[in-house]
């Protein structure tokens, strides 16, 4: 038996998309400006507003294309907006913490610094600014991974930056650059999907409480 010839076999695709079944209503929700949450609205989010940006790479270390980004951030005050705190008072009402787009390997969102998130157990620390991103590509289902800034005091103690192993931890914390664009503040996050240089992943699968 001949073997198969591989002479014109094509390169593996990305092992990251949803697609390319993207469905028109889909795309036009997308959203990169968190610091605008209506078209002509006058009234801005409190905080520092700061741009996010970075790449997204395959496990060939090329430009991961056709991956959709959601981020879920909390405000100035710290409030993460959800059915459980819907009305809430502490809550910003110009801002929704809430972002999403489709990206060929490189991604750019306007927002503002999120603030320390409290405890969800009395007495434990509050959590350092971080912004929540999922990661919807082909291969998997989705990946989840927290996006922390250099510079914040609390990272030294933020429980889920903390119990990543010391080696990887830098990989969860994105740089500051020495420009800004517009006046605003650019941190830089790159996400590697698998391989050399992976970023480490959480899982968020729902703690239920036992009802027994």
């Amino acid at each position: 038996m001949k073997s198969r010839d591989t002479k014109n076999r094509k390169p593996l695709t990305c092992e990251d998309t949803v697609g390319p079944y993207y469905p028109v209503q889909f795309l036009d929700d997308d959203r990169m400006d968190l610091t605008v949450l209506h078209p002509g609205l006058a009234h801005r989010p409190k905080g520092q507003q700061i741009v996010l940006k970075g790449r997204v790479f395959d496990i060939n270390r090329k430009l991961a294309t056709g991956v959709v980004l959601e981020f879920w951030q909390a405000d100035a005050n710290g409030m993460m907006r959800g059915p459980h705190n819907i009305g809430s008072p502490a809550l910003d009402p110009a801002f929704d913490g809430f972002a999403r787009c489709r990206v060929d390997g490189k991604y750019c969102l306007k927002t503002i610094m999120p603030g320390e998130l409290a405890p969800e157990v009395a007495g434990e620390a509050a959590r350092a600014p971080f912004i929540n991103i999922t990661i919807f590509s082909d291969g998997f289902s989705r990946l989840v991974t927290q996006a922390f800034f250099e510079g914040q005091s609390r990272n030294a103690i933020d429980p889920v930056l903390q119990a990543a192993p010391e080696p990887v931890q830098s990989r969860l914390v994105a740089t500051r650059l020495n420009e800004e664009l517009d006046g605003v503040p650019v941190y830089v996050f790159d996400i590697v999907l698998a391989g050399d240089g992976e970023t480490p992943f959480f899982n968020d699968e729902p703690i239920l409480e036992d009802q027994a």
